[in-house]
């Protein structure tokens, strides 16, 4: 789970420019 965290967290930031506030809330929401 540790692993996928850190592999999510980089999809995550990719993703996040594309969509800030919906990323955002899902990040903190995975958190």
């Amino acid at each position: 789970m540790k692993k996928n965290s850190r592999q999510n967290r980089k999809k995550v930031a990719r993703v996040l420019p594309k969509n800030g506030t919906a990323i955002s809330a899902f990040s903190v929401r995975f958190l």
